[in-house]
């Protein structure tokens, strides 16, 4: 990243009174995933601030932000409380939870110096941002003790730009035609495959935004495809993903984290709760039962009954398996849970088995519609941080992990990689 500060009239940045003991912490081993190249910002006060150090690195997440940057002049910036990844969003509220959240393409929230304070990333006149497709940063922060802070300049020529981690964020199968599979790698767009993951191709023209969460087809059009993105909502294609654009999205919060259609209802789960739309135009909360804290929902996995349309399965990250009979209006936990409930995919290959996808533990197996639960053998699946599942037609299984693709012709016991043309 490239911060630069230009000074303007000084104004105090606040949050609520935190200790400033509270952000005391050593810097994390990791290198984060901002680019080796443009990975500077410039401030007026203080000069370059590295936020690829060697030693220690920014890290995008989907909702957050995660790290150290390095000034030449005051040392380490950090920029969040929370270490660890995964979906987190800071409430900036306590002295054990701060930092900077990411919403869309816009940053808020606060970063902090030991030498020079709090660092404001959405302060009034100023802002920082970040495209979604080329990921790159742009605008002002502001430091309570350094003045503007800016990410981007001309001349001369400095930016920030944070890469993607490339995995296979979605799976879909083509109901008609089980060879047919589509990838949703994040970071990369939409991979077909026509040969049953044998080898990928990259469609023609992609999403605006490429944070790829989850990718269907209407059951009654298979070239109709519908895909969902963390932070622009969704978008569809009627050409069997070759071309997208964005649907109009109305009242949906646009970080989706998951989407299934049926009967021509398409369900999504977002930031904001589950919702449901009948033409990927205007959506309804479907939340009554669902797990809440402070306004923000969890991570949520759909699967909807292939026999019974009135029935769903939600797996939400960190509570487990929710169940409603009556197209979301009510939610309610399954009695017992798999042991890993970081869960990232559900999917089902009847009405009565059902496999969880977690992160760290693989994948997990239902054969009595979510009562009782065991982990898969998952030989051969050599990245047990499983993040889509999808089955076709025959019961074979396919899971996207941080590794590629993977295939299962057993139900979850020996796993196959299937990642020719996929990038790495």
């Amino acid at each position: 990243m490239n911060i630069k500060i230009f000074l303007k009239p000084l104004t105090l940045l606040c949050i609520l009174a935190l200790p400033v003991a509270a952000a005391a912490q050593a810097p994390l081993v990791s290198s984060g995933n901002i680019s080796a190249t443009d990975k500077y910002a410039w401030s007026e006060t203080v000069g370059w601030s590295n936020l690829a150090a060697v030693s220690a690195g920014v890290s995008v997440y989907d909702d957050h932000l995660e790290g150290f940057a390095w000034n030449e002049n005051i040392g380490w910036i950090k920029l969040g409380s929370h270490s660890g990844g995964g979906y987190f969003t800071y409430a900036n509220s306590t002295s054990s939870d701060w930092g900077v959240n990411l919403n869309g393409a816009a940053l808020s929230g606060y970063g902090w110096s030991e030498a020079a304070g709090w660092v404001n990333f959405s302060p009034t006149g100023g802002g920082v941002s970040i495209n979604p497709a080329t990921g790159g940063f742009d605008g002002w922060a502001w430091g309570e003790n350094l003045g503007w802070i800016h990410f981007k300049g001309v001349s001369p020529a400095y930016t920030v730009t944070f890469v993607p981690d490339q995995w296979v964020g979605a799976l879909s199968v083509d109901s008609g035609s089980p060879m047919s599979v589509r990838a949703a790698v994040n970071g990369s767009g939409i991979h077909l495959s026509s040969n049953g993951g044998a080898n990928w191709s990259a469609a023609t023209t992609q999403p605006t935004d490429l944070r790829l969460k989850a990718i269907v087809a209407h059951p009654a059009t298979a070239t109709t495809l519908f895909a969902a993105t963390h932070g622009s909502g969704v978008f569809t294609s009627i050409n069997g993903g070759t071309d997208w654009s964005a649907c109009a999205n109305s009242r949906l919060n646009a970080n989706v984290y998951s989407l299934v259609i049926d009967s021509g209802m398409l369900y999504a789960g977002t930031k904001g709760g589950i919702f449901s739309s009948p033409d990927c135009a205007t959506w309804t909360a479907k939340n009554s039962g669902l797990p809440v804290s402070g306004g923000v929902y969890r991570q949520s996995e759909l699967v909807v009954d292939p026999v019974t349309s009135t029935t769903l399965y939600a797996g939400i990250s960190g509570s487990g398996i929710y169940k409603t009979i009556d197209s979301g209006a009510t939610w309610t936990a399954a009695t017992t849970q798999p042991d890993n409930t970081q869960i990232t995919a559900v999917t089902l290959k009847n009405s009565a088995t059902l496999y969880v996808a977690t992160s760290g533990s693989g994948v997990y197996k239902s054969g009595d519609s979510g009562t009782t639960w065991e982990v898969c053998t998952n030989s051969g699946l050599t990245n047990l941080n499983v993040v889509s599942l999808a089955i076709d037609a025959s019961g074979k299984l396919y899971a996207g992990t941080e590794d590629g693709v993977f295939a299962s012709a057993d139900g979850c016991g020996l796993w196959t990689a299937m990642n020719g043309g996929l990038p790495n």
